[in-house]
């Protein structure tokens, strides 16, 4: 009998780089990426992936690493007060700005997975308008 052994190699990482516009020059953006709908948007410790980045001149740059023919939905959070946490008022309402991929909006609560959710299939940017 001949065994031929099969390596089958990983799928190497890509580079998503998040282009987040946000206002003003103040605060960090924060960022969350998960490969499916539990725990999106709101349960940070169910994402696979997080980044933060300073906001200047009305933008930020974070990269996260996301493996090839995955799909993943990101959700962010502009920090202007630096209290590393997203500020919230009455009925949890956002008090701070938030935005998601394919500029997933929220109604009647926070924007659903399968609305931000994008297939990765190169290295790429991923665009995220932070709405106020």
């Amino acid at each position: 009998m001949f065994f031929i052994a099969l390596a089958i190699a990983a799928a190497s990482p890509l580079t998503l780089n998040l282009s987040i516009r946000a206002r003003g020059d103040r605060g960090h953006v924060y960022c969350a990426m998960w490969r499916g709908r539990e725990g999106f948007p709101t349960r940070r410790d169910l994402s696979v992936a997080e980044g933060r980045g300073r906001v200047r001149d009305g933008s930020a740059i974070i990269r996260l690493a996301a493996e090839p023919g995955a799909g993943y939905a990101i959700a962010c959070f502009h920090d202007e007060n630096e209290n590393q946490r997203l500020d919230t008022g009455f009925l949890g309402i956002p008090t701070e700005g938030t935005g998601a991929s394919n500029d997933a909006r929220p109604h009647f609560g926070p924007p659903k997975w399968s609305d931000a959710h994008f297939p990765v299939t190169a290295t790429s940017t991923v665009p995220i308008l932070i709405h106020y």
